[in-house]
């Protein structure tokens, strides 16, 4: 959409006819493409088309459509037949294939109706020629065409033929006839299922409908799949292939590598050399750390035939031992059986090149060429051999033969465009030479390609002499220099059109004093970060850091580092230009440079690292969805984000002496950009731009402090001094901006007008009818939890595609809810937050900002029938009546409508939200107690019992292993559940009874059991610390989510209550003495525990618990943290106990 584009003809041939569009087109995600065959026919005869695609398509022939599927699928030989009547003449066949992520192809051939070869044709090979042609008038193809099997078994299962369903039900998974999320596999297999319990062959192929294919793989799904293996093999307990498959399942989904050994040794025991077998047992190997086991199990495998599956484990093991005779013999036997094989032509290039036998290597890729001539890897791989032999002649031709038919790949451009300009520089060319003037008509075709290509923009600008690298400029190039012990800080600024100098001295000893004093690891000397935004809302950064190890801690911790971590934007193209450490005796040493990471070695305290790198945004689908916006929040003080790796968890925030934030950004007048400064006192200082077109802005700050991360702390843009860049200031204006990104997508079809006319059906009021809607997305249209890196990462997909597929992410289904409401003549509107069950602090919104939310869920608009809903749709099992759930409860949200753009607050919980548990405990003269607990839950209690329970084999397994944490010996007898289906119905009421022997324990005072077994000690997880230097931003539910467990409540909502009523009776025991009662009341939470004697052998202990509020300000901790002690204090009293005869 961003440039026009053309036909061309596609010059190659290929041993395999298909059209690999993946390899030729640009871009080849989130695209659509065509494809034009003109077909000459002696005389009208009628013709079959038979195709495969990946994914869907639709089919014009002589300009009249005459099939069409939208669908996600797998490519597969001739998915498709359809009946065609050619006429005499020129005829045009037209295919559009669409493609949404993964391989996009396309093959093709025309037949007679019987399938058998169409005499009297032929096909026009140039673009002139077809220009030139008349194409033939359409006329329908009144007659049908011979399409094998399907069209035999579809009938034959029509009239309940149970073998031609078997079938139909197989050829569908393995041809891919339609979409991967429409189910017909499974429809026909289950109605064979239906009749044949107990056949294992059918319940094994039944679950592998199961096997997710269209989304992420969901717990429902997982059961499913389980629950029919487990069927398999009961009736034949022998049948290897399910048995690897829950060995696989247990191993990698439940990380359980005993039960998965089981399966493994059940499986070897029925054929010792079944592959995938073997394979699991070498996973299993791998998963404990059994290296030796491991390596034992593949030198035995290597001494004879090697499965493929196996392939490229025995390969490494042979590469790490150094048998190079061995892996050539593979790697030579593999290539011939199956050259296809994924990942070998890699593997045996690396082998043949780390041998010096670079020209096997390139015969290698020349077969490989020959064989696949549309795949551009192993043109790549050539291509860079002959550069790195320094054949750049060669390696152009190898270039150019890529672009041939693939003009357009930009990493092919690029390369090709340096060959070129390393080509020129051997020829001694100057910059009127011809291979020159070529790689820059090269450079300046890959800009047309991709605008957004900051090195090549910088390179153009470069050699057209119109503007310097800004950090070579003289008034950005601040240093840092060590004379003796002082750091000299030479920090530039411009004035009057001048370059000026400022000193700033920094002793060594003041800098180890206040280290020693706060226990730094390492302190930043000097930052300088220099961000230049351009009119299209790209960036480019330029980082410059000197840092000072301290002591042995920040010496390993700064060992190794990630420059992409520190980078303000997201993903971007980290190029180092300097890693240096000067050590304490003055000595300089390089450090080493990995793509984006550096490392030095032996780091000690004293030592300085000097370190500066560029990033530069890429063109991606994000930059092509969002357009010219931009917003990003830049943290004054890099060190939280110094990692060794992208993913690692971030660090205390270490002291900075100097640190300084340069903005380039365009005119008012070019390009509005508005800044927010969020704690920080300094006001920017304004310079003069770097050209007419540019503003300049300074921000300098010293000293700035170090930050010791706490737990439950709020935000870090909360608590550190940031700068907010937006192309946005108003919020009603940032909606408009975001609703034209997204109004197209509500898009309905007949079959969802259709269903929802069928879900509204017979209800009456408002409400009903929204949470007809609503379950129906939240249960029935999958959640699709796993982060998408392409366009949809941030663009939801149309909603009547939404609804075919019956999976989504989060935008998907909020998008698909309102269009449903829409089609019901309801309102509602999506609606932006920031969901976290973390405390989420005070947030400041003035700026808006799309990283400001990390999830999307709906606005209802209160009606005179129902009051305002915030329905979350990807909370499975959430009731719904108690919607938002916690994790979005007390957030700012921004609602995006065509008549609204406005932020909301959401609606905490209240603190009166109670939980309630009613316990019944007899204890028998032996120590045993039987326990009967009824739990009355709501929100995420309920939510979190409903999935945890769904798994109905599990179920006993996990109550136990949770209750025996505070519970010693308890064994589950009975459990009783309410329909776990059921998300209209609230509260959630369950039961639990179970036993535990031992529970009466010995005390000095004699007898004794702990009147409440199940409280936790709140104090170990909310105040910990004895002092803290931030507020307390509480989480919205207690415990933290990795550390719940299946207890009759989960969870606390906070704000929330909960209220537990325990009621002993004794058998051989009577009551000695009782704990004395509790009362605690403070502005943040209240207790109470209450002892209540009924009889010498009955007593009553109640308990309630309210959290009154998410945040603790620093002046209440204190208050809070003795209030939490006392109440965890009285958990460890006794109720004490003497026998009786």
């Amino acid at each position: 959409k961003r440039r026009s584009v053309r036909w061309r003809n596609i010059a190659l041939t290929s041993p395999l006819p298909i059209l690999d569009f993946d390899a030729i087109m640009r871009p080849n995600d989130q695209v659509l493409a065509y494809a034009l065959c003109i077909v000459h026919s002696a005389k009208e005869q009628p013709a079959a088309l038979r195709f495969g695609s990946d994914e869907g398509f639709k089919l014009f022939v002589n300009a009249k459509e005459v099939f069409a599927r939208d669908c996600h699928r797998d490519f597969f030989w001739e998915q498709e037949a359809v009946p065609v009547l050619l006429r005499k003449g020129y005829n045009a066949i037209l295919l559009k294939v669409a493609e949404d992520r993964g391989r996009w192809c396309l093959a093709l051939r025309i037949t007679a109706p019987d399938g058998s070869p169409l005499k009297g044709i032929k096909f026009l090979t140039s673009l002139s020629d077809a220009a030139k042609v008349k194409i033939a008038p359409f006329k329908e193809a009144k007659f049908e065409v011979v399409v094998g099997a399907k069209k035999v078994l579809e009938e034959a299962a029509k009239r309940d033929d149970l073998r031609a369903s078997f079938h139909l039900g197989y050829l569908h998974i393995a041809y891919h006839w339609r979409d991967t999320s429409c189910h017909l596999d499974r429809k026909y297999l289950m109605k064979v299922h239906k009749v044949v319990p107990k056949n294992p062959i059918v319940a094994f192929w039944v679950s592998e409908t199961y096997v997710p294919r269209a989304a992420m793989e969901t717990e429902k799904m997982e059961n499913l799949r389980k629950e029919f293996l487990l069927k398999a093999l009961r009736n034949k307990p022998d049948y290897v292939e399910v048995l690897c498959e829950l060995g696989r399942y247990y191993l990698e989904r439940l990380r359980m590598w005993r039960r998965a050994q089981e399966y493994v040794r059940r499986a070897l025991a029925v054929n010792p050399q079944y592959a995938p077998a073997l394979k699991l047992q070498l996973d299993i190997y791998e998963a404990r750390n059994f290296r030796t086991e491991k390596e034992a199990a593949l030198i035995n495998i290597a001494k004879g035939e090697v499965p493929d599956i196996l392939l490229g484990d025995v390969l490494t093991m042979l590469d790490e031992r150094g048998d190079l005779k061995r892996e050539e013999e593979l790697l030579r036997d593999i290539w011939r059986r199956n050259w296809e094989y994924r990942g070998l032509l890699d593997r045996y290039v690396a082998f043949l090149r780390r041998q010096g036998r670079d020209e096997e290597a390139l015969r290698l890729l020349d077969a490989a060429i020959a064989a696949r001539p549309f795949s551009i890897t192993p043109r790549i791989r050539k291509a860079e051999i002959l550069f790195s032999d320094d054949r750049f002649e060669a390696a152009a031709k190898a270039y150019q033969a890529i672009l041939d038919f693939c003009p357009e790949d930009r990493n092919t451009l690029l390369a090709y465009a340096k060959t070129l300009l390393r080509l020129s520089l051997e020829r001694g060319e100057k910059k009127d030479g011809a291979t020159y003037r070529k790689a820059l008509e090269v450079l300046h075709h890959l800009l047309r390609v991709d605008p957004t290509n900051a090195w090549v923009k910088r390179y153009l600008e470069f050699v057209g002499g119109k503007r310097r690298l800004l950090e070579e400029m003289e008034r950005f190039a601040d240093t840092v220099c060590l004379e003796g012990d002082v750091y000299i800080i030479k920090e530039h600024y411009l004035k009057d059109g001048r370059v000026g100098e400022r000193r700033l001295k920094v002793a060594v000893k003041d800098l180890e004093a206040a280290a020693k004093k706060e226990n730094a690891p390492f302190v930043c000397v000097f930052y300088r970060l220099l961000l230049e935004i351009t009119p299209r809302a790209t960036s480019s950064e330029h980082h410059y850091i000197v840092l000072r190890v301290m002591n042995e801690r920040g010496a390993e911790m700064l060992a190794s580092l990630y420059c992409g971590t520190m980078a303000v934007g997201w993903g971007m193209d980290v190029k180092v230009k300097q890693a240096k450490v000067i050590r304490q005796d003055g000595t300089v040493e390089e450090g080493r440079v990995s793509f984006g990471s550096v490392s030095f070695s032996n780091l000690a305290p004293g030592d300085t690292l000097v370190i500066s790198f560029r990033a530069d945004e890429r063109a991606t689908e994000q930059s092509r969805f969002f357009g010219d916006y931009y917003g990003q929040v830049i943290f004054l003080n890099p060190t939280g984000r110094l990692r060794r790796f992208f993913f690692a968890a971030s660090a205390d925030l270490m002291p900075v002496v100097f640190s300084k934030l340069v903005l380039v950004l365009p005119k008012e007048n070019v390009r509005k950009i508005h800044i927010y400064a969020k704690g920080v006192k300094e006001k920017a200082t304004e310079e003069a731009g770097v050209d007419a077109k540019t503003r300049v802005l300074v921000w300098r700050l010293k000293d700035l402090p170090l930050l010791t991360r706490e737990d439950h702390m709020p935000p870090m843009e909360q608590v550190t001094p940031n700068i907010q860049v937006s192309t946005f200031y108003d919020w009603k204006k940032f909606g408009r901006w975001f609703w034209s990104l997204i109004r197209k997508q509500f898009e309905g079809s007949e079959r969802l007008r259709a269903k929802v006319a069928e879900l509204v059906k017979g209800k009456r009021s408002e409400l009903e009818k929204i949470w007809a809607i609503a379950r129906f997305v939240t249960e029935e249209i999958r959640y699709e939890e796993a982060a998408s890196f392409d366009i949809h990462g941030w663009k939801p997909y149309k909603a009547a595609q939404i609804f075919e597929r019956g999976n989504g992410d989060c935008k998907d289904k909020a998008i698909l809810f309102c269009t449903m409401m829409r089609e019901a003549h309801l309102k509602a509107h999506i609606a932006l937050v920031k969901s976290q069950l973390e405390g989420r602090g005070k947030p400041d919104l003035t700026l808006p900002l799309i990283r400001h939310f990390n999830h999307a869920i709906v606005y209802v608009p209160a009606t005179k029938q129902h009051p305002d809903l915030w329905l979350d749709l990807t909370a499975n099992r959430y009731a719904l009546s108690e919607m938002p759930p916690e994790w979005d409860r007390g957030a700012t949200a921004f609602v995006v409508g065509d008549d609204i753009a406005e932020l909301k607050p959401i609606p905490n919980t209240s603190p009166d939200t109670t939980q309630r548990l009613d316990a019944t405990v007899v204890v028998t003269q032996d120590g045993k107690a039987n326990f009967h607990f009824e739990a009355t839950i709501r929100g995420i209690s309920s939510w979190f019992v409903r999935r945890m329970m769904e798994e109905k084999g599990r179920r006993k397994e996990r109550i136990e292993n949770s209750l025996n944490e505070k519970i010693a010996n308890f064994r589950l007898k009975d459990l009783k559940l309410p329909d776990l289906k059921d998300v209209l119905s609230s509260p959630f009421v369950w039961e639990i009874r179970g036993e535990a022997t031992g529970f009466v324990g010995r005390t000095a005072e004699g007898y004794g059991i702990k009147a409440l077994p199940l409280c936790r000690k709140w104090s170990d997880e909310l105040t910990a610390l004895q002092t803290r230097k931030l507020p307390l931003a509480l989480p919205a539910a207690l415990p933290r989510a990795e550390s719940s467990q299946i207890q009759p409540i989960p969870y606390l909502s906070v704000p929330g209550t909960c209220t537990e009523r325990w009621l002993y009776r004794f058998e051989g025991f009577r009551i000695k003495s009782l704990p004395e009662d509790l009362s605690v009341e403070t502005p943040f939470v209240s207790a109470s525990i209450r002892f209540s004697r009924k009889s010498e052998r009955e007593v009553e202990v109640t308990r309630r618990v309210t959290f009154k509020t998410n945040w603790v300000p620093l002046k209440g901790y204190a208050k809070l943290r003795d209030a939490l002690a006392k109440i965890d204090r009285h958990l460890q009293r006794f109720i004490i106990l003497e026998k009786t005869k």
